[in-house]
């Protein structure tokens, strides 16, 4: 047991290593002119494979078993440390200008100026951790286990059809013209699993959490990075996935234990209240308290 948790910790560390220096290099090497653009169509792929790993997962351990999975999942990593070594970063990339501090303080650790939408990433987090741990839960409680990779699916096309759209008004309309109405379907999503327990209209519930999460998101992301100097890229982008890694992690014991009290219905109803309290709190603190910082840094 001491060896799967260690094993554990290790592959959490290698996780949080890739995902900040991944959306780092995105920003890094998009032209000016196009950085949110190029983040928002990165995030289609983490989301969608966020998505679709739990659907595939899901089918590989029902028709093949645990073994077959991991064998899958490591074929999976070896494939994506060749892709990484297959092209080398341009000459010309921009190097970062750290200034060099004696000692340790807050600021070598997390990017102030990206806490308010790391602040947004716990929201998003908690809520979308709940519906990640426990739909296939319910879905097989109800003897509809194979639907659980349907509603995955769904959620990741959705995520893939909207995500371009999504991308241009962003950039042409702002980030609120999204995370108003991205944050309103998100919560209906979770409202609607919150009132059924049947399976065909939990499919319905998919495309809209897929929506709403698919949208918001990542237009959280791209304003940390914003809002911090091209040198902090990679603490900004470390600060709002530290917030976003916590709140998966904690969101999924803290649900766990409200599902175990309450039901799943009143879960996903009290992860709606969440979303709402999330978009109160952009609406009256975030969007016109750090709208200036944000704005003063060009996509």
């Amino acid at each position: 047991m001491d060896g799967i948790f260690l094993l554990r910790g290790i592959h959490g560390a290698a996780f949080a290593l890739v995902t900040t220096i991944l959306p780092t290099l995105i920003v890094l090497v998009l032209p000016k002119g196009r950085k949110g653009e190029g983040i928002n169509m990165f995030a289609i792929f983490s989301n969608v494979a966020m998505v679709l790993g739990p659907a595939l997962g899901l089918f590989i351990l029902q028709e093949f078993g645990s073994h077959n999975l991991y064998i899958m999942l490591t074929v999976i990593t070896l494939l994506a440390l060749v892709q990484a070594n297959l092209k080398l970063l341009p000459a010309e990339l921009p190097k970062p200008h750290v200034k060099m501090k004696k000692g340790w303080g807050i600021n070598q650790l997390i990017e102030p100026r990206s806490l308010p939408w790391a602040v947004m990433a716990l929201f998003m987090g908690f809520t979308y951790s709940s519906v990640l741990v426990f739909i296939p839960i319910e879905l097989n409680s109800l003897g509809a286990s194979s639907w659980a990779s349907l509603f995955f699916a769904l959620f990741a096309v959705m995520i893939i059809i909207s995500r371009p759209i999504v991308s241009k008004l962003y950039e042409s309309k702002g980030p609120a013209f999204i995370i108003y109405p991205g944050l309103t379907i998100f919560c209906l999503g979770l409202v609607l699993l919150g009132v059924t327990n049947n399976p065909i209209l939990i499919m319905v519930a998919a495309p809209l959490v897929g929506l709403g999460y698919g949208s918001v998101q990542p237009a959280f992301q791209a304003l940390a990075v914003q809002a911090a100097p091209i040198e902090r890229a990679g603490m900004a982008t470390a600060t709002y996935f530290l917030a976003f890694d916590i709140s998966i992690g904690l969101g999924s014991v803290l649900m766990s234990y409200a599902a175990n009290s309450m039901g799943f219905l009143d879960t996903y109803k009290v992860n709606a209240l969440i979303v709402v309290g999330a978009f109160l709190l952009y609406h009256l603190v975030i969007k016109d308290t750090y709208r200036q910082e944000v704005e003063e840094i060009p996509l």
